[in-house]
């Protein structure tokens, strides 16, 4: 009788354990967040950074930069980037980087991005405000570079 109830315990403990790994949960996946940096800005040039952590996105769509003042949409607005860079970018592999040339001397542009996964819906919005530079040539109103911009004729 004694064989019996070890057998019968053995069985059980044997069987809980069996559940309990089988019970693990897998950890869910991390829906890819965008990141932006911009760098190297110069009065007429700047270099674009896009990256994301995460799971890789199924589709990114990134836009290069455009002016702020004719951009037409609120950037810290996820959605409204989305459905901006959906319409307007193009589909990019990631890491990026691109280095954008003629841009406006002391302009502020945005540039932004946005993924999808596989079912295509959005995992992350994003979009970067910067400025370019005063060209070196300039002559500024104020003593920090705001205002506009005049160029020295040498």
């Amino acid at each position: 009788m004694k064989k019996i109830q070890l057998s019968v315990i053995a069985a059980v403990a044997a069987l809980l354990a069996l559940t309990a790994v089988s019970c693990k949960k897998t950890p869910a996946p991390s829906a890819a967040s965008l990141q932006i940096e911009v760098d190297g800005i110069t009065a007429t040039t700047a270099t674009v950074h896009v990256t994301a952590t995460g799971d890789a996105p199924t589709l990114v769509r990134f836009f290069s930069p455009v002016e702020l003042s004719s951009l037409g949409i609120n950037i810290q607005d996820k959605d409204a980037v989305a459905k901006y860079a959906t319409d307007n970018g193009s589909a990019i592999s990631l890491p990026y980087t691109t280095t954008v040339s003629s841009l406006e001397p002391f302009a502020e542009y945005a540039v932004g991005a946005v993924a999808f996964n596989a079912d295509m819906k959005v995992t992350s919005a994003t979009a970067v405000r910067f400025q370019t530079a005063a060209p070196d040539n300039a002559i500024c109103e104020d003593g920090d570079g705001a205002g506009s911009v005049t160029e020295r004729i040498l």
